[in-house]
């Protein structure tokens, strides 16, 4: 052997060195936000749409008393805000956090709670400081999966670096890409796993329930200003923006899957937006194993990296689900209960889990696929899409703290009549289609109060 060769085997082994000390960081990640079972929390982010209440069409951020003014306004009422280039893009009060989607969509992030209830509580707070202001401007709020009038295309994107930099990247990517970017709105829920065998088993049974949520939770009545009868299109839309970043989590029904799998996912995938000491750049042809120095990087610019990839369940210092639509109250606080029982009782979990060994892993993409282009039709062990997760419905009622009963109840009664919640708003449509969604504006108090809470 000459020097050359111990030369290429020492370089080599340096990128080796290098790589795994990359997987040890965000492994020690991982496991630092490993809880135990009695503090487990449960986190919520709601997507809202602003509307004109006199034709539907979506609100902008900069049209006079628009997005902007609106959190210019919500200033004089506690909230502390965050600019960039001049302009309030987030807002933060206490335990929320409001900040705004790459169309304009205004999401709603409450601080992790114990108690569903408490959610609920935070929840009305928020519509107490912004409901008056939108009335005052004659805007809707509105929970839909997508747009009701308005095109992408005449959506203007935020002024927010991130938002530049994603968007000139997806217009390389999947036809839907801006589509999900500008026209949807989503609740996303996040939990607590307490070791690796459990974020192992949480992920697994998130990701069977996923096609579940996307055909059962189905909020998208018109795409593109057009009725929409296609089943499940937040699913279609998604699987259309960028294989790498977007879709089923990779290897999730693998023996392969753990931390290490996960880590390794987010290191050969490219970061599109790069933060280092507070700036960003666009790169996105390289991956953040290339990038990523292991002794330098902080809480802060892992954490960023974590966001930058777009998975059905995303890893952060939590277990994210990312499948629902947008759902009205209190049918969206009712989705976080639903989950509470489902993954947090260990008797349900494991339930669920025997549910996924029985299929292997090409099995499981099958049930998927039917179920994405079947909706409601589809069928699995042995019942229909519907009859199947009103039984997850009975299994979490049994098993969520009281409090968080009411939630599960009002859920379950909303498909009692067959029907998710794209149907319903259809099945309105002889009137027209602004009574059609009055059952997806934000009331608040008033809405909470005919729900008898």
């Amino acid at each position: 052997m000459d020097i050359h060769d111990i030369l290429n085997i020492t370089q080599e082994g340096k990128f080796d060195i290098m790589y795994e000390k990359q997987i040890e960081v965000l492994i020690n990640y991982f496991r630092n936000e490993e809880k135990k079972p009695e503090d487990y929390l449960l986190g919520i982010e709601i997507e809202h749409f602003l509307i004109h209440q006199h034709n539907l069409t979506a609100v902008s951020y900069f049209e006079d008393r628009g997005i902007e003014n609106i959190l210019e306004a919500l200033q004089q009422k506690g909230w502390t805000a965050e600019k960039e280039e001049g302009h309030i893009l987030s807002l933060h009060k206490k335990e929320m956090d409001i900040t705004l989607e790459p169309g304009g969509q205004l999401e709603i992030s409450i601080a992790p709670q114990k108690k569903v209830s408490r959610v609920d509580n935070i929840y009305q707070s928020f519509l107490k400081d912004l409901l008056p202001l939108l009335e005052e401007r004659e805007i809707y709020l509105v929970n839909l999966g997508y747009q009701p009038v308005s095109l992408i295309e005449e959506i203007p994107l935020l002024p927010k670096k991130r938002y530049d930099f994603m968007y000139d990247y997806f217009k390389k990517q999947g036809k839907y890409a801006h589509n999900m970017m500008k026209g949807t709105a989503a609740v996303h829920v996040c939990y607590d796993f307490s070791s690796e065998r459990d974020f192992i088993k949480k992920s697994r049974v998130a990701s069977f329930l996923v096609p579940i949520i996307y055909a059962v939770l189905d909020n998208t009545p018109f795409f593109e200003g057009e009725i929409n009868t296609t089943p499940a299109i937040r699913a279609l839309v998604w699987s259309n923006c960028d294989d790498s970043r977007s879709g089923l989590l990779p290897d999730v029904f693998k023996d392969s899957y753990s931390y290490r799998r996960y880590a390794e996912y987010i290191l050969n995938t490219s970061p599109v937006v790069w933060k280092q000491s507070g700036e960003l750049k666009y790169i996105s042809d390289r991956p953040i194993r290339d990038l990523m120095d292991p002794e330098k990087i902080t809480r802060e610019e892992l954490e960023y990296i974590l966001t930058m990839v777009f998975p059905e369940i995303r890893i952060k210092n939590c277990v994210e689900i990312r499948a629902a639509d947008s759902l009205p109250y209190p049918y969206n606080i009712g989705y976080l209960a639903l989950l509470q029982g489902l993954v947090y009782d260990s008797e349900n979990l494991d339930r669920l889990y025997d549910t996924v060994l029985q299929y292997d892993p090409r099995e499981v993409l099958q049930l998927r696929e039917s179920i994405l282009k079947q909706g409601l039709a589809a069928r699995i062990a042995g019942q229909n899409i519907r009859d199947y997760f009103l039984q997850l419905v009975d299994y979490a009622l049994h098993s969520v703290p009281r409090d968080s009963r009411d939630y599960v109840q009002k859920l379950k009664k909303m498909f009692t009549g067959g029907a998710n919640p794209r149907q319903r708003t259809l099945s309105n449509l002889n009137e027209n289609r602004k009574k059609a969604l009055d059952w997806c504006l934000v009331n608040g108090e008033q809405g909470r109060a005919q729900f008898d809470f």
